[in-house]
C-alpha cells in the first residue's frame, strides 16, 4: 500500500457516536471489557422520553 496515512483513534468517531447523538465523556479499560460513558448530544427527533 502506497501513502498510508494513520491518524490518533477518536472514540467518537470509531463508535460512530456522533451518528447516534452521543458524545464521549469519559472511558474504563479493563482486562475484560471496557465502557464509554456517554451524553446525549442532539435531542431525540421521535420525542421519547425514557421518563415513561
Amino acid at each position: 500500500m502506497f501513502n498510508a496515512t494513520f491518524a490518533a483513534l477518536c472514540l467518537i468517531t470509531f463508535c460512530r457516536l456522533d451518528v447516534l447523538g452521543f458524545e464521549a465523556v469519559g472511558q474504563r479499560l479493563d482486562p475484560d471489557r471496557a465502557v464509554i460513558e456517554c451524553r446525549v448530544v442532539e435531542g431525540d427527533p421521535w420525542g421519547v422520553s425514557s421518563a415513561g
